[in-house]
């Protein structure tokens, strides 16, 4: 069987944990990587043995070994660079959010389908074995008919620089009101998709058709103003289910990011990213599932994470899980689960949730305007 030939654009944050994807998949080759530093280039191609190196995103494009491309670049790039791939012939895997519109969502699902290519968003959170357990449960009807979704958000505990290698460095776009595509609300343009997403996807793929969201001013690691979603709420289509998202205190247990699923007839508890990291010492089950005079533990033993403290192995799992995925579905011509269309449900949802935030007032998703930007307001 011919491996696929793969190649990461973007050597920051998110891409090593790609390339250890591509490594460990028998079906795959990583065999270029692309940045415009040529230190991170440098460092990548030694660190996975990657033999073509980029320090432009079109000269690696112009590759006829090439079969896809990862794109692991600021959000801001990821609209430009996937229409380019997909022209150049090469399916694409690009990280969340998607692009910074519906409008560019768009072009980038339809410049797929045009170059007869396939397109996936890595929205991870929905490939975190913790929480694809959790829809396995619900699928078999564990908790009965899903009816309510809480999420969580609390502190993150990081590992120490010197155990995350290529790692060490703050992440500049997040803070950037243009390159997030956040405007003042980068950090919900990053961190809601993956909120969107889980919400979505553990009640068995319900739509929402209702959003309402809280947000407050704060300060980010520059010393710059941003603001902060503090809760969210919505509502399905149905009329029945309804989910909210909430910032935990720092002293919160379970930390991270948690979810619980409530149905007719029981309900689940799940941990995701750095959930698990407590203050107190307390380490919890990363799903449990609670019926009336019974809890059940699922203990999901997938070693140390590379980034947080957690008993949930997020960087170095979930990650991998997106790029198992996309290789098989190449490897088997099959669609994949999160597709460009899901990544453009997500980023509607996560825009409609800012404008409600900007606007205080509760939105339907299907009333944003195609070319609403997040930083349109500044």
């Amino acid at each position: 069987m011919r491996k696929v030939k793969a190649a990461i654009i973007g050597c920051g944050l998110v891409s090593s944990a790609h390339a250890a994807g591509y490594l460990e998949d028998e079906k795959a080759e990583l065999v270029a990587v692309c940045d415009i530093q040529r230190d991170k280039v440098e460092a990548m191609a030694r660190d996975f043995g990657v033999r073509k190196k980029f320090l432009d995103y079109n000269d690696l494009l112009k590759d006829k070994e090439i079969d896809m491309v990862d794109i692991c670049t600021p959000p801001y790039l990821h609209a430009t660079m996937t229409v380019a791939a997909t022209e150049a012939g090469k399916h694409v895997l690009v990280e969340k959010p998607m692009c910074e519109s519906i409008k560019q969502a768009d072009q980038m699902i339809s410049a797929a389908k045009k170059a007869g290519v396939t397109l996936m968003v890595g929205e991870s959170y929905v490939f975190t074995t913790s929480h694809m357990k959790a829809r396995e449960l619900i699928d078999q009807g564990a908790i009965g008919k899903p009816l309510l979704l809480a999420e969580t958000m609390g502190i993150w505990l990081r590992r120490k620089p010197e155990s995350r290698p290529l790692q060490g460095a703050p992440i500049p776009f997040r803070h950037d009101p243009v390159k997030s595509c956040g405007g003042l609300y980068r950090d919900a343009i990053d961190h809601f998709p993956h909120a969107t997403a889980t919400a979505r996807y553990l009640m068995q793929d319900a739509e929402i058709n209702r959003i309402y969201a809280w947000s407050k001013s704060a300060k980010d690691k520059y010393g710059q103003e941003e603001k902060v979603f503090t809760s969210v709420m919505w509502q399905y289509s149905d009329g029945e289910k309804s989910g909210t998202w909430v910032k935990r205190g720092n002293f919160d247990q379970p930390g991270g990011f948690s979810t619980t699923v409530s149905g007719t007839g029981a309900s689940i508890e799940v941990l995701g990213e750095g959930a698990g990291s407590a203050i107190s010492g307390i380490k919890p089950c990363p799903l449990v599932l609670y019926e009336e005079g019974k809890t059940h533990y699922y203990r999901i033993d997938e070693g140390d994470d590379l980034i947080w403290v957690s008993q949930v192995n997020y960087y170095n799992k979930a990650h991998r899980n997106v790029v198992h995925h996309f290789i098989e579905c190449l490897a088997e011509d099959k669609r994949p689960r999160y597709s460009g269309e899901e990544g453009k449900i997500d980023l509607r949802l996560t825009l409609t949730a800012i404008k409600s935030a900007i606007e205080e007032k509760p939105l339907e998703p299907n009333s944003l305007p195609e070319n609403w930007i997040a930083y349109s307001h500044l």
